[in-house]
């Protein structure tokens, strides 16, 4: 395996971020269970202080400054064949994430048909179940931009993540300036592709070469950048969504994230020769290795095994104290203690779908109508991802308020845009052949969704109008797509 596919550092870093996320969300999460009735409370609501804590344990930017380091070298290791990029990472991302959608969609169509557990705890359950799919939904676009924003940062370099973050910092002027709060909604992309765009810089080398001083300047620019937002501007201390709040670092994301993303970047080069050196011992090593194996299936569970514990624990007479008391500090180490078992359990029976394929480059260019398909599929798999994310997996057909953005989404609907993305994806990248009539196909079911919405209040995809003519417009552009590249492209005219 050569070096540059193999980074320890890299490696022992996303196992850290999961396991960061993963206790950070127990530590901190308080469930009340009475009766039939459930209640999760995030103890950031109750105790102020403990929001500080988040400038360390908010490791997302790292995630995807990992998952760009990831991303650009397994298109270089495929030999810049984006069929064979786009069927190593879809398959590594999807495979548990169908499983995970499967599992829970399929507790959903039991309380649905057989009205089994129609209480209030089982409906939080599958809710707060859905948690990790924010992230999923946003990674998988920065997935699918990969092959274009690396030739960006091969032609541009370092002026690709000035002009997103300069982009994000314009954004919070008029958005949370002037007031035009829709707007903040653009730095969804930008700042999680700035943070996705600097993991290039690490898989080049260039953030190495750059020496302690400068990572040392880049941690401390980072605090100090968060330190002027909050006492000077207008942003909450916390970099996580603390609900309450009139403003969040998180939803949408704000300039603090670039801050963030930069004191952490910068943290852990620092931290890069040490841990370096106690990874070539092999212990650490195995250990690292053998987590990275399994790391989005510890993402995925590690929400459900709460509710597992609880089920299990609070019949038996587990305390449920309340929030920031001393009795409550005092049980922390038992309730996090509690859930390994259970994830544990977890990962090993469904870890077998986390596989990590070695796909060979596919011959030929990818083609225009390619380009046209993989734009279509990838953009509906990341809807239907951030949409189970907001709407979780009960009440099938009831949708969900504004529930993403402006638009309105049910669980059916969500699985709506999982089949068919997953459909066009396969005539890309299996089915090569098939690809344009599958495309077409795909985008006249995508129009005729929206059309049938916008012409009745009452369908089991329970769009709203922005929604349905959103989808009008994406299966129509899609179609024109499709028949203006369909001429240059060799493969669909034969």
């Amino acid at each position: 395996m050569s070096a540059i596919e193999r980074d320890r550092f890299l490696d022992a870093l996303r196992v850290l971020g999961v396991l960061v996320v993963v206790l950070g969300h127990w530590a901190v999460m308080m469930v009340y269970w009475e009766d039939d009735r459930i209640l999760g409370i995030n103890a950031l609501e109750v105790i102020p202080a403990l929001r500080l804590a988040t400038w360390v344990v908010q490791v997302m930017p790292l995630m995807f400054f990992v998952g760009g380091f990831a991303n650009a070298t397994t298109l270089r290791l495929r030999e810049r064949s984006v069929p064979a990029y786009l069927r190593d990472r879809l398959v590594r991302l999807l495979g548990p994430t169908v499983l995970f959608i499967g599992a829970w969609f399929a507790v959903g169509v039991a309380v649905e048909v057989g009205d089994v557990g129609r209480a209030d705890a089982l409906h939080r359950a599958a809710d707060v179940a859905a948690l990790p799919f924010w992230f999923l939904g946003i990674y998988l676009v920065a997935v699918g931009l990969t092959p274009a924003m690396l030739r960006l940062h091969e032609r541009f370099g370092w002026r690709v993540p000035l002009a997103l973050g300069l982009g994000v910092a314009a954004v919070d002027v008029v958005a949370r300036g002037l007031g035009v709060s829709d707007l903040g909604n653009v730095n969804y992309a930008l700042v999680w592709l700035l943070a996705h765009q600097s993991g290039f810089f690490y898989a080049d080398g260039r953030l190495q070469s750059l020496g302690a001083r400068i990572h040392a300047a880049m941690a401390v620019a980072g605090v100090a950048g968060m330190i002027g937002l909050v006492t000077i501007g207008t942003y909450p201390v916390s970099m996580v969504e603390v609900p309450g709040e009139p403003v969040s670092n998180t939803a949408p994301p704000s300039v603090g994230l670039v801050f963030l993303l930069l004191w952490l970047v910068g943290l852990a080069l620092l931290a890069r020769p040490a841990l370096d050196r106690w990874l070539q011992r092999r212990r650490p090593w195995d250990l690292v290795a053998r987590l990275n194996r399994v790391p989005l299936t510890l993402y995925l569970w590690h929400v459900t095994a709460i509710t597992v514990a609880v089920s299990v624990l609070y019949p038996l007479g587990f305390p449920q104290p309340e929030i920031g008391t001393a009795r409550w500090w005092a049980l922390r180490p038992a309730w996090v203690a509690a859930m390994v078992p259970v994830l544990v359990i977890l990962v090993w029976v469904f870890r077998r779908f986390e596989v990590h394929p070695r796909t060979e480059p596919v011959a030929g260019t990818f083609g225009a109508v390619g380009t046209v398909a993989t734009v279509f599929g990838v953009f509906t798999l990341a809807v239907a991802v951030l949409g189970f994310g907001r709407t979780g997996f009960i009440d099938l057909v009831d949708p969900v308020g504004d529930s993403l953005l402006m638009f309105r989404l049910n669980p059916m609907q969500n699985l709506f845009h999982l089949v068919l993305g997953g459909a066009v994806m396969a005539g890309v990248l299996v089915w090569r052949r098939w690809a344009v009539p599958i495309t077409v196909a795909g985008a006249l079911v995508f129009l005729a969704a929206g059309l049938w919405d916008a012409g009745s209040a009452e369908t089991i995809l329970g769009m709203n109008r922005t929604t349905a003519i959103t989808h009008v417009v994406v299966g129509a552009a899609t179609l024109v797509g499709v028949s203006i590249a369909a001429p240059f492209d060799p493969r669909a005219a034969s």
